[in-house]
């Protein structure tokens, strides 16, 4: 009975770990999406600034 609620512990553990991995990529992805997005709109506007 304790191997068994000790590997049910762990792959709770583990679940919780990859949802915060999973969580924090998507916030890094879409900061980098909206930085993108911004740098694209600034050229647009003002392109020799930019480059």
């Amino acid at each position: 009975m304790k191997k068994i609620s000790l590997i049910l512990f762990y792959c709770f553990l583990l679940s919780g770990c990859a949802t915060t991995v999973a969580i924090v990529d998507l916030a890094g992805a879409t900061a980098v999406k909206a930085v993108k997005t911004t740098v694209k709109a600034v050229d647009a506007i003002t392109p020799d600034i930019v480059e």
